[in-house]
């Protein structure tokens, strides 16, 4: 990342902490820095989003729905 995100406003730090790519980005600064707590943190955020999305390809995956799929392009009359 090119900004520091403690000098960003309140608005923008909750923005960029809620994408999940942006923890591995901060993570070695933080270290560094002794801010071990936000590290933990976004390693919490990102095994939260592993188990969903792991969970909701596994639904997927588990059916035949995936073969089944008919995706269109074309405009429906």
């Amino acid at each position: 990342m090119f900004l520091d995100v403690s000098s960003l406003s309140p608005g923008m730090k909750i923005l960029i902490w809620l994408i999940p790519f942006s923890h591995p980005f901060m993570a070695a600064p933080n270290l560094l820095l002794g801010q071990t707590a936000s590290v933990w943190y976004g390693i919490l955020y990102l095994a939260f989003f592993f188990v969903i999305f792991v969970f909701i390809a596994a639904k997927i995956f588990a059916s035949d729905k995936i073969f089944t799929m008919r995706i269109s392009f074309r405009k429906k009359r």
